[in-house]
């Protein structure tokens, strides 16, 4: 019934129109449901469950909000009829207590729970943080029916995707973190590639989340004790790699002993200007490895720093991985410095670890600080390596 009620908010209006009756409230009917034990996570005989249905093509603002309320109460959902156990509450007297886990309700946010073993059967509503199942919390916000595929493989962006519902793609992506990474093809894919002739302004919403949310900082640990972040950059990067970080000064100086031997101060020496000049005479950069910077664009083959850089100053550079992985493209966005690096080559292995971890992109590119010296030879910075600067 609730796949029905989400289902058919889509169509009231025609409904309205042709009958000349009024619609129920959907809306309402749906927390109804909910309260009283509909499963959020039901699926169809097709695998779809609400979200497919609320989230999808033809969504409308009644379908959005039943969807919303729905994957709020799956985070809680798992265990509905089974005999849970309440921890934390405020009153002493029922913490302890054993009730079986009912709806939800969605106003209040709070779990319907009756209580067992008493002479008359009594409901409580109770916060999904203080309910317990085998000693553990049953709020479980990896539990996302956002996520769930339908037996052809597909989630509700796939769709939302192709029909270039912007507000749609905004409301899964920004309001509920839906995953990219589901499916065959991945979200991700879709947006990377214009699938299928998915295109502009959906693809680009897809892209800013993916540049937004995505490439968000992880809280880090300090190297020497294994504290971890009470918030994304408390801890201090070592200034000469910036590979690790410390909670403190003391932590960093005693354990200078071992990092001593991993710190990359002076980062790694890219190819070289013989080596670039012998490519060049030789003709040796073999077609299937040449990356092109795109349709129309033209471009000469320049191991060298851009004019408006000073020797041993550091700027930014793309590096851009080819389809097979065995040559990078490197350019700074003057298109001065514009060469090509082949495996085998120097800071090939070092490049190519920082473009192929950069999951926003495929893996296909990622941007990095260089720096020339006076006798012309370039040198990365691959702890620089980030999602992108121009």
């Amino acid at each position: 019934p609730l796949i029905a009620c989400v289902a058919l908010t889509k169509i009231k209006d025609v409904y309205t129109r042709v009958t000349g009756k009024t619609v129920l409230n959907h809306v309402e009917t749906a927390k109804v449901l909910i309260k009283y034990g509909a499963r959020v996570d039901a699926k169809d005989v097709s695998g779809k469950n609400v979200t497919h249905y609320g989230a999808g093509s033809l969504a409308k603002p009644d379908s959005l909000s039943i969807t919303a309320m729905c994957i709020e109460a799956a985070y809680s959902c798992e265990h509905m009829g089974k005999t849970c156990t309440l921890k934390g509450l405020s009153k002493e007297e029922y913490n302890g207590l054993e009730v079986v886990l009912g709806g939800y309700a969605v106003d209040s946010g709070r779990r319907v729970c009756i209580v067992k073993g008493s002479e008359k059967e009594r409901e409580m509503a109770v916060r999904p943080e203080n309910i317990y199942y085998n000693d553990k919390g049953i709020l479980n916000k990896s539990y996302k029916i956002v996520d769930m595929l339908d037996r052809l493989n597909s989630v509700a962006l796939h769709e939302v995707i192709m029909s270039q519902r912007v507000d749609v793609v905004r409301c899964l992506l920004f309001d509920h973190n839906a995953s990219m990474d589901i499916g065959k093809p991945t979200v991700r894919y879709m947006s990377m590639k214009e699938f299928g002739g998915a295109h502009g302004p959906v693809v680009q919403v897809a892209r800013d989340y993916m540049a937004k949310v995505e490439t968000k900082q992880t809280k880090a640990a300090c190297e020497k004790c294994g504290k971890k972040e009470d918030e994304k950059g408390q801890f201090q990067r070592c200034s000469a790699c910036g590979d690790v970080r410390y909670c403190s000064r003391e932590c960093q100086v005693s354990h200078w002993s071992q990092h001593r031997t991993k710190c990359n101060t002076k980062g790694v020496k890219v190819f070289s200007k013989d080596r670039h000049e012998l490519f060049v005479r030789e003709n040796l950069y073999p077609a299937e490895a040449i990356i092109n910077l795109g349709a129309g664009t033209s471009f000469k083959l320049a191991y060298a720093k851009p004019s408006n850089v000073k020797h041993d100053e550091k700027f930014w550079i793309k590096v851009q991985v080819n389809q097979s992985r065995d040559a990078l493209l490197v350019y700074d966005k003057s298109r001065e410095c514009t060469f090509h690096l082949l495996k085998g080559e120097a800071g090939f292995p070092e490049l190519l670890e920082k473009g192929v971890a950069e999951k926003t992109t495929l893996g296909r590119k990622c941007h990095m600080k260089a720096s020339f010296d006076k006798e012309g030879n370039c040198t990365a910075y691959p702890y620089t390596a980030t999602l992108k600067q121009w």
